[in-house]
């Protein structure tokens, strides 16, 4: 028996994708990477400078499902796709990675970066040390004109 017998097989019992998982599998393969790609640099940008992308997504779900250009997609994003608009979508990244950084599952670099407040000197009487909230220090935003990150995660 060679190994094609066998797989053709396979193939007739599987069955052949829909239209519909393919489109997703291509979706996700060459458009919702992209857009996840090194977005949590992103984070605070302005909501007009975050359109783009967001229409991006929105044509990505246009074309899964199916839908008319005009016809309202925010609502399949969330509901059927079960996708987190481009905002939502920086925030959680950048809320896992800070996990993982508490964690220490994250490179050394970045959990180096994470510092419990409580550990903070001159800090350690704060409500925020007691809740166990993390800064990151000693990151550059540039593009804000901020020396510490914005953000605190709790």
């Amino acid at each position: 028996m060679h190994a094609c017998e066998g797989s053709e097989e396979f193939f007739w019992h599987a069955g052949t994708p829909s239209p519909v998982d393919a489109a997703k599998t291509l979706v996700h393969a060459l458009i919702t990477t992209r857009v996840d790609y090194c977005n949590s640099v992103l984070y605070g940008i302005t909501t007009t400078n975050l359109r783009p992308l967001q229409s991006v997504i929105n044509a990505a779900a246009r074309l899964i499902t199916g839908k008319c250009k005009f016809d309202h997609i925010t609502d399949t994003l969330c509901d059927d796709l079960h996708w987190l608009p481009v905002r939502q979508r920086i925030q959680f990244k950048l809320c896992s990675l800070v996990s993982k950084c508490q964690r220490r599952m994250a490179p050394t670099y970045l959990a180096d970066m994470c510092i419990p407040v409580s550990a903070t000197s001159g800090r350690t009487h704060l409500r925020s040390a007691v809740t166990g909230t993390s800064s990151f220090h000693g990151l550059a935003w540039p593009a804000m004109g901020l020396a510490v990150s914005p953000f605190r995660v709790h």
